[in-house]
């Protein structure tokens, strides 16, 4: 959600953005955990 403050030619002078983190974030974070047996190392590393 935002608000926008213009002037009388319409031109913007003032923004104010909001937002949630956790809405933001959410998507990226939910999921299953990994689990350590499912973790593979990597094929560089020996």
């Amino acid at each position: 959600m935002g608000i926008m403050k213009v002037d009388d030619s319409l031109r913007a002078e003032e923004v104010e953005i909001y937002y949630d983190p956790a809405e933001l974030f959410g998507g990226l974070l939910k999921g299953t955990k990994i689990s350590d047996s499912s973790v593979k190392q990597c094929p560089f590393h020996k």
